[in-house]
């Protein structure tokens, strides 16, 4: 089995050779020039309620239409350019109400139905990690995912990245259209920038996919907005290289203290691990950028993905003496991060989670408080044991595997979980659920088919209430 480091490798080699056989040094095709698929329609979320944008491929140019209405398709919306890259938005929809749409211009992809959310104060969002077709096995997983929550009740879904396997490569968005889409013709989606979204043409087909009303599209895909009580933040950890700008910095900063000002619930979604004991593990310098934002403004819980498991944290910073920086001296609290890579990409597993190996030791800078000044403290990661599993969970939510498990207070894997507040996880498909009613906000990780994760005895159930 290779490790992650020797996967990435190959496919840096592979990508070499590639590169060496294209003597004509031609540009990455994107979606809107050289899409060869009829794929959808996916349905994208609009902060209106009473707006859902619908979008689909085609494999030549087409014009645009939808076709919709309650009891019958009576309504129409049109965009007669011609393009392979299709957007309709419909507006003007009567809340809790049932939709039937089809395209008459791409009668293939059939006819669908969407469900406009209640604007009762209460809304049903799906959380997904990384999805990433690219082989039988994972398109499985992933329509295996989307199956299941599909007919699941939700009012729209947000991926945290790494939709696509690589998103320069349109036959690797035809595998993930084809794989998710069951659930998203029926529910509209909010999308987050993943590595491999950006990967090799800087995310500009990903960009072309999800037309979101970015902060500024000229220069990170970053967004947020209020739904109900509750405001989301949508971050872009790939602006440059794998790194965020102080711009989108300054930008967060604003935002999550007007937030805060506001006295709404505040909820992170990026994709990088900031948090983890998986492969990739910590993404320290990312922590140092963020956690203490987080920690100034009240942020109430963080979601992510990049290592493909289950996590939950509830890190309160400076609690062990350990800063960033020395004038980080604001009131602290405990903040949750939930690690959810799990939305059918090969799980933590497949690039050596539980394999036996020589402790892994990194060293980490901190500002210690006691002692006044920075020092380096020394990280031993171990693998996970592969004996501790949760038994009751179905082979195929752990394709090749188990739902091996990581309770720190049992068997920590790494030296620093009791700093961060590791309290559980877990290697398997899954997903979170954000229930959002008039004074509370209530977040639970759940197994595909809707079961909350309880850990292996059953006492250890991954959901937590947040209330006035």
């Amino acid at each position: 089995m290779l490790s992650r480091l020797g996967t990435l490798l190959v496919a840096a080699l592979v990508g070499v050779l590639l590169t060496a056989c294209d003597d004509d040094n031609s540009p990455s095709p994107t979606i809107a020039a050289d899409y060869t698929y009829d794929d959808g329609p996916y349905l994208l979320f609009d902060a209106d309620p009473g707006t859902i944008c619908v979008h689909w491929l085609t494999a030549s140019p087409t014009t645009s239409k939808v076709e919709y209405g309650l009891a019958s398709r009576d309504q129409s919306a049109v965009d007669d350019t011609r393009t392979r890259l299709h957007r309709v938005c419909l507006s003007g929809l009567a809340p809790a109400s049932t939709y039937t749409y089809a395209l008459p211009d791409a009668p293939q992809l059939g006819e669908h139905q969407f469900t406009t959310p209640k604007n009762d104060g209460t809304t049903r969002i799906f959380v997904v990690g990384d999805m990433q077709p690219d082989d039988p096995l994972t398109d499985g997983s992933v329509a295996l995912v989307a199956e299941s929550l599909a007919v699941l009740d939700k009012d729209l879904w947000i991926q945290v990245g790494d939709i696509c396997h690589t998103g320069s490569r349109l036959e690797r968005w035809n595998r993930l259209f084809q794989a998710i889409a069951p659930l998203s013709a029926v529910s509209p989606l909010i999308a987050v920038i993943g590595n491999h979204d950006w990967d090799n043409d800087e995310g500009n087909n990903w960009a072309s996919l999800f037309p979101i009303a970015f902060v500024d599209a000229t220069h990170g895909r970053y967004q947020s907005f209020d739904l109900d009580d509750v405001h989301l933040v949508m971050l872009d950890n790939f602006e440059f290289d794998y790194a965020m700008t102080a711009a989108q910095l300054d930008w967060l900063e604003t935002d999550l203290d007007q937030a805060r000002a506001l006295g709404r619930w505040v909820f992170v979604f990026m994709h990088l691990s900031i948090l983890s004991s998986g492969t990739s593990n910590m993404k320290f310098a990312l922590q140092e950028q963020l956690v203490p934002l987080f920690d100034k403004y009240g942020v109430h819980g963080v979601f992510y993905g990049h290592d493909h498991m289950y996590e939950h944290y509830l890190y309160t910073y400076g609690a062990s003496g350990l800063f960033h920086s020395p004038d980080h001296d604001w009131p602290h609290q405990a903040v949750h991060y939930w690690e959810t890579g799990g939305g059918g990409a090969a799980l933590e597993h497949e690039y050596g989670l539980v394999d036996a190996a020589e402790p892994i030791v990194v060293n980490r800078r901190w500002w210690d408080d006691a002692l006044g000044d920075y020092r380096l403290v020394p990280v031993e990661r171990h693998p996970w044991n592969p004996s501790r599993f949760v038994a009751s969970v179905p082979e195929t939510w752990t394709p090749n595997g188990r739902a091996y498990y990581h309770d720190s207070a049992v068997e920590p894997y790494q030296d620093d979980m009791a700093l961060y507040g590791q309290e559980y996880g877990e290697n398997t498909l899954h997903y979170m659920q954000m229930d959002i009613a008039p004074g509370s906000v209530t977040v639970s990780a759940r197994y595909p088919d809707g079961v909350l994760l309880t850990g292996p005895n059953g006492d250890q159930p991954q959901e937590w209430v947040f209330r006035r």
